[in-house]
């Protein structure tokens, strides 16, 4: 499976979860606290622009320079669901066999009552960069940290699946 519609959606993962972590007097999950949790995302829930590209050639892997995918997903802890996960790329440099885009996501949980966001650049192919977790509001406001993602078992065709690791600094 490509990458690309992964990494978008991946990118909604790079925000945290709510559930079990430890959190400081300021609202924000102490150093050093690991959350995973699965976003799952729709085919119907994810679309990519390449300009006057066919939009095939997009999920091929050759995306052109400021093809914007965008979408959302539902995010899960221990196969319950906890929110939602919204989530933009951009292509920014061309490679050989890849390229590089800036990512944008942000997890609404609780209702809207609490948001985690994050951002940083995503390869379509091979390996995962980190992201930086950005911010938070409500019970994650001034939160900070990385999160890597994976591919999560179970993605087909019509449902990606990825494992959001975060790291609180």
């Amino acid at each position: 499976m490509k990458r690309l519609p992964v990494v978008l959606a991946v990118g909604v993962a790079a925000v945290l979860m709510v559930v079990g972590w430890v959190v400081t007097a300021s609202g924000a999950p102490s150093p050093g606290t690991v959350q995973t949790f699965e976003v799952r995302i729709k085919a119907k829930d994810f679309a990519i622009n390449c300009g006057n590209k066919p939009q095939p050639a997009c999920f091929r892997g050759k995306p052109r320079l400021a093809s914007v995918g965008a979408g959302s997903g539902t995010v899960y802890v221990n196969g319950e669901r906890k929110g939602t996960a919204v989530f933009a790329n951009i292509t920014g440099k061309k490679l050989k066999k890849d390229t590089v885009d800036l990512f944008f996501a942000t997890l609404v949980l609780n209702g809207g009552a609490d948001t985690i966001s994050a951002q940083g650049a995503t390869l379509s192919e091979g390996s995962s960069l980190p992201y930086s977790v950005t911010g938070g509001t409500g019970a994650y406001a001034g939160a900070r940290g990385t999160v890597v993602d994976s591919d999560a078992p179970g993605s087909t065709n019509q449902e990606f699946r990825i494992n959001v690791t975060v790291t609180f600094l």
